[in-house]
């Protein structure tokens, strides 16, 4: 620090005799008067100077403790992608997606914040010669952005055995057209990874699985909309009906041949269900749907016993075929399971998949089918009434709604708005059929 003292100097006769004038004419006016008289100019000593140099010599040194306290700003190489970076970075702005989710059939992606950076902490980015408490910036035309993520595997994936679902997602960075590997995505994960790219730039995630690609604004973090995975972007994809429809037995009259006239009747059963009704972009059995199509799946399954009713006498139930009717949009899809039979008990469970717009709202499902009754282990009884023994049934319609404001009364969608129940079952046009 520089010191500067002003000292006193002793006054010299001539300012004495001064003095001494000035306190006479002071004397010599009257109390009503004012002495007027011109202030001399001070004598200049240097002083001045010295505190204009003082002045100057203050900034200065404020400028040096600012040059002394400001950590070094570097530089990072262009380009730069740089995992598990700390929250120490400075962050301008923080953006949580609203279509922050990418759904692949090996599991979920999701974007929880994606930060605009202005600096990070130099050392956790490889940096030459940096030391701790150096920062680093961008290279010139690019920007910081710090995505937040985590991985989330499908269920369906998880476990051993033939059960579980094969598949695999892989993430990349996509800049300028060119692809780099970053992750594959097969388990539970977190990632924290900061992306130096051009300013204003088309810089990408991809997201790869099962053959398709879907991305990621790196800017936003926003996922791009994409007509091929709309289906699994719906606000509603499933219903868990666990329905049961209501279906009246079946009669079968027979009797004993050269016996007492009397007639038994045998009664057949039918369990028809739609366990549950999906709309997705991708199935093990198609692969992805079409650009602006769905899948829609429906799991669905039939059991039909038959009891004779008299001990001793078997029922066989044969050549069985359940139709599973599903009209969307004025379209009616058809999908069959056949089976021989040859047994009291007959059941399946079947898969059904099928492609429909990506606007589909609602959709009507019904059971059909036929089979044949016999009975077994009886050579002395007969069937009585052979029309009775071909069995033919059907349930009643059964209404699905798959509610999205995206589609409700909009172009590509239905015009019907979704009901307050989402599953009604409606009458049939015709009475079912006694058999």
């Amino acid at each position: 620090m520089t010191t500067h003292t002003n000292r006193f100097r002793p006054l010299d006769r001539g300012l004495l005799a001064i003095a001494a004038l000035g306190a006479l004419v002071l004397t010599g006016c009257s109390s009503g008067e004012v002495a007027e008289f011109e202030e001399p100019t001070p004598a200049s000593d240097g002083g001045g100077d010295d505190a204009a140099a003082s002045s100057d010599d203050s900034e200065a040194t404020g400028d040096d403790a600012s040059e002394e306290t400001a950590a070094p700003v570097l530089e990072a190489e262009s380009g730069l992608v740089q995992e598990g970076i700390s929250r120490e970075a400075a962050v301008l702005d923080t953006l949580r997606p609203e279509r922050g989710s990418v759904i692949t059939p090996a599991g979920t992606l999701t974007v929880e914040e994606a930060e605009v950076v202005e600096s990070v902490p130099a050392t956790e980015v490889g940096l030459t010669g940096a030391q701790e408490g150096d920062l680093a910036q961008p290279a010139e035309g690019e920007e910081f952005r710090i995505l937040t993520m985590n991985f989330t595997p499908d269920q369906a994936t998880q476990g051993y055995g033939d059960e579980v679902l094969d598949v695999d997602a892989a993430l990349a960075l996509n800049v300028s057209g060119v692809q780099s590997h970053l992750h594959d995505l097969t388990e539970q994960q977190d990632l924290r990874i900061l992306f130096s790219v051009p300013q204003g730039g088309d810089g990408t995630l991809t997201v790869s699985s099962e053959g398709h690609d879907q991305s990621i604004d790196l800017l936003t973090g926003e996922r791009v909309e994409d007509e091929i995975a709309a289906g699994y972007y719906r606000e509603v994809t499933n219903q868990d009906l666990n329905h049961t429809f209501e279906m009246d037995d079946s009669r079968v009259p027979f009797k004993q041949e050269n016996g007492p006239e009397e007639e038994y009747e045998a009664t057949v059963e039918y369990d028809l269900r739609v366990n549950s009704v999906s709309l997705t972009a991708w199935t093990p059995q198609e692969g992805w749907a079409a650009a602006g199509e769905s899948w829609l799946v429906v799991n669905w399954a039939y059991e039909i016993s038959g009891d004779s009713g008299v001990g001793g006498i078997g029922t066989d139930i044969n050549d069985i075929d359940v139709t599973l009717t599903t009209t969307v949009r004025e379209q009616t899809l058809e999908d069959s399971v056949k089976d021989e039979g040859g047994r009291r008990n007959n059941s399946a469970e079947a898969v059904t998949v099928l492609a429909v717009p990506i606007g589909t709202v609602d959709a009507q499902l019904s059971l059909t089918g036929t089979a044949e009754y016999e009975l077994s282990s009886a050579t002395n009884h007969s069937i009585t009434d052979e029309n009775a023994a071909h069995l033919e049934f059907a349930t009643d319609s059964l209404e699905v709604s798959f509610p999205d404001s995206r589609h409700d009364g909009a172009v590509g969608g239905q015009d019907d708005q979704p009901q307050e129940d989402d599953v009604e079952e409606t009458d049939a046009p015709g009475e079912q059929d006694d058999a």
